[in-house]
């Protein structure tokens, strides 16, 4: 019995520690209550859908200023 309560208690700590206690992290858009991607500032809304861009995208699901410059170019 001692072993089942043991790896209960171990199971438990393990699932908490891998869940992230650093807490949920939000989109940096005002107003955006989304829960950002992993590493990343802003939500998949707002996140530029260049794969290489790490900014936020001008509109949602849009391209960043840097890609949107580049393309005038």
């Amino acid at each position: 019995m001692k072993k089942i309560i043991c790896m209960s208690v171990i199971t438990c700590l393990v699932m908490v520690l891998t869940a992230g206690c650093g807490g949920i992290k939000y989109c940096k858009v005002e107003g955006c209550p989304s829960e950002v991607l992993m590493d990343e500032k802003y939500c998949a809304e707002h996140k530029c859908d260049n794969f290489s861009c790490g900014n936020r995208a001008t509109v949602s699901f849009g391209y960043c200023e840097e890609c949107l410059e580049a393309a005038n170019d």
